[in-house]
């Protein structure tokens, strides 16, 4: 079985699309206590192909600021490796639309930092 969290936003606001840090922690223990094992998209091809194992990539979409500040400290204590998909629009200031104004987005400077740390980055111009 293949389970693919997206989460758009880690921190304590009540936008739907946000969950807070301590949601984001005991989901992702308890798929690892469930068996799930975390891999990157770049391991999903090689994953498949193995009999009834349970795989787990986890993925962060647009870049908001609270994958750094929250979401950053639990993926390194749970050693977990996720894809981030950055909208560079909105990393450089540029018009952000109305309906995603709800969060702050990450910096180049902090995009650069997670691929350093091992995350797989996928970057698009978003509209």
């Amino acid at each position: 079985m293949l389970i693919v969290p997206c989460i758009h936003e880690v921190g304590f606001s009540q936008h739907p699309w946000s969950v807070s840090p301590g949601f984001l922690r005991r989901e992702l223990i308890r798929l690892k206590k469930a068996g799930y094992q975390f891999i990157s998209i770049d391991q999903l091809d090689e994953a498949l192909q193995l009999p009834q194992e349970q795989f787990c990539p986890v993925t962060f979409d647009d870049g908001r600021r609270g994958i750094w500040l929250h979401a950053l400290p639990i993926l390194a204590e749970l050693e977990i490796q996720a894809v981030f998909y950055l909208c560079t629009r909105f990393m450089r200031e540029g018009p952000v639309p109305a309906h995603e104004q709800y969060s702050e987005f990450i910096t180049r400077e902090e995009a650069r930092e997670l691929a350093r740390r091992g995350h797989i980055l996928f970057i698009a111009y978003c509209k």
